[in-house]
């Protein structure tokens, strides 16, 4: 019954790692120049609502990006033509 129960939990870890994750930047960049970031409103053509793409996983998202610009010392501003960076994410489910 112990091999059982330890060989389920296996299987069930086994299936947690295997989500794949895309990043697009241009490696080189410097980005102690950069001081200040805008938002950018979500695009018109989004995915319907899912349980991942939701007012509570655009919460998590949008906190996850400041929390890492903000360790980066930059500042959010709510005047688009004051930042260095323009922010904009987009969930896609296949």
């Amino acid at each position: 019954m112990r091999a059982l129960i330890l060989c389920w939990c296996w299987l069930l870890l086994g299936g947690c790692g295997q989500i794949p994750v895309s990043v697009d930047y241009q490696s080189g960049v410097d980005f102690s120049r950069f001081s200040h970031y805008y938002w950018l409103p979500p695009e018109a053509n989004q995915q319907p609502e899912s349980i991942y793409n939701s007012d509570l996983v655009s919460a998590r998202v949008e906190q996850a990006v400041e929390q890492q610009l903000l360790n980066r010392s930059l500042l959010r501003t709510d005047d688009p033509e004051l930042a260095d960076v323009l922010v904009r994410y987009q969930i896609g489910v296949e």
